[in-house]
């Protein structure tokens, strides 16, 4: 019992660790309304932290046609939307 507490209180805690992600995109050539490469860039325990981390990498990027975005880690814009 107590080795299955333990490993269900490393896991809840292994999860609010992750808890928002840095994604880097590709935007899309003209015309290309949804084609987008994107890649994780780290992950964060909090908004603010992942927000911070944001502004820092925007600031330093080289291109325009790159963008960063904070989501929760239940977020995956890879995937298509709902409808």
């Amino acid at each position: 019992f107590l080795v299955a507490l333990l490993l269900l209180v490393g896991t809840g805690t292994a999860f609010a660790e992750c808890a928002w992600v840095l994604w880097g995109a590709q935007r899309p050539h003209e015309g290309d309304t949804d084609a987008r490469a994107w890649w994780v860039q780290a992950a964060y325990p909090t908004r603010q932290e992942c927000e911070s981390r944001r502004a820092v990498v925007h600031r330093r990027r080289t291109s325009d046609e790159v963008s960063y975005e904070c989501l929760p880690d239940t977020v995956d814009p890879r995937r298509p939307k709902e409808k």
